[in-house]
């Protein structure tokens, strides 16, 4: 019988995102093309942002932007939604909110290792 795998630090059995989801969330974060992509895209509000803008703001070519941001929907943080004829990308708020929660309760593990986080 194969044991159940063990939580990641700061993941509880009532968190809003499990370790293998934050683990998802970051690595798409983790390139700077969807990185800057994303913080357009959170920029942008509830109003979101079409793929044309954002293939001229990146200077991306529609291929490769594509690809972005089909991780960034695969991990969740972004969805898409058809208006007309344009494609917006908008954030999801929750999941945003979960991942920020998720990272905030590493904080007292973190303390343990280097002292604690300054407060801006």
């Amino acid at each position: 019988m194969t044991a159940a795998p063990r939580p990641l630090v700061g993941e509880t059995p009532s968190s809003a995102l499990n370790g293998a989801e934050a683990v998802a969330a970051l690595a798409a974060l983790g390139n700077p093309t969807r990185l800057h992509a994303f913080r357009l895209i959170v920029g942008a509000a509830g109003d979101g942002v079409n793929v044309g803008t954002l293939q001229a703001m990146l200077d991306t070519p529609a291929s490769t932007l594509n690809h972005h941001l089909n991780t960034l929907v695969r991990a969740g943080l972004v969805r898409q939604h058809r208006h007309g004829r344009e494609i917006l990308n908008l954030v999801e708020a929750p999941r945003v909110a979960a991942l920020a929660q998720f990272l905030q309760a590493l904080a007292p593990a973190t303390d343990h290792y280097f002292g604690s986080l300054p407060q801006d």
